[in-house]
């Protein structure tokens, strides 16, 4: 569901850059740490069977939306994962590496 989720608001984004002609000259990916979820939408035959029809539709809509090519989904290690510092208070080796993803630089002595 969140890769779902987190496909409309790539989508929403995509429009929005394009209404105001900005070009990011990278193409765009979903990354995901759930490898048992990005296995199942990327291979030929998933054997995902759910009585949860909200589950069957989105996984069929991503699905589709991936042999389109008009979505790419990437696994990631869970120790790898930037968003990781958006969604929880991390041990501050974890949050230098967030720090470092993120491309920022401590500016603090020059404050």
């Amino acid at each position: 569901m969140s890769l779902s989720h987190g496909a409309k608001e790539l989508y929403w984004w995509q429009r929005f850059f394009d209404a105001i002609d900005l070009d990011l000259d990278a193409p765009y990916k979903i990354q995901s740490d759930n490898l048992q979820t990005v296995r199942l939408l990327l291979k030929e035959t998933p054997k995902l069977v759910t009585k949860l029809k909200h589950v069957d539709i989105h996984q069929h809509w991503l699905r589709q939306e991936i042999e389109q090519k008009r979505l790419n989904i990437k696994w990631i290690a869970t120790y790898e994962m930037p968003a990781d510092g958006f969604t929880k208070s991390l041990p501050r080796q974890k949050h230098e590496d967030f720090v470092r993803h993120l491309r920022m630089a401590d500016i603090s002595h020059l404050l």
